[in-house]
């Protein structure tokens, strides 16, 4: 395959609109959010972190101090691929997520 097949190909690929979680396991401080294609925003936090350019300074502070083995990225809850309003349903996942976890103001990120 050559360049521009591959980039095809990732084009062409089904994404996975989801609500994520990212958790500092050392702090309990956690990131909760929803996105469209979540696996693909998962992997562009980590890929931003990694490099020290996350537009979350909070959190990029926190993973210098505490490494990549104390953070956990997980993808929480799909939304159901025969979803006719795939925003609506991320809104309501993001606010189910958001009651079950009950986050304190102070722990996010």
């Amino acid at each position: 395959m050559n360049k521009k097949d591959l980039k095809q190909s990732y084009k062409d690929s089904p994404t996975t609109a989801g609500v994520y979680l990212i958790a500092n396991t050392q702090t309990g401080h956690k990131l909760l959010a929803s996105a469209a294609n979540a696996q693909g925003v998962l992997n562009r936090h980590l890929f931003e972190l990694k490099f020290g350019q996350h537009r979350n300074k909070v959190l990029q502070q926190a993973w210098n101090q505490y490494g990549e083995p104390a953070f956990e990225f997980t993808l929480l809850e799909k939304v159901k691929p025969d979803e006719q309003n795939v925003k609506a349903a991320l809104e309501k996942l993001l606010e189910t997520w958001q009651q079950k976890l009950r986050i304190a103001h102070e722990h996010c990120y």
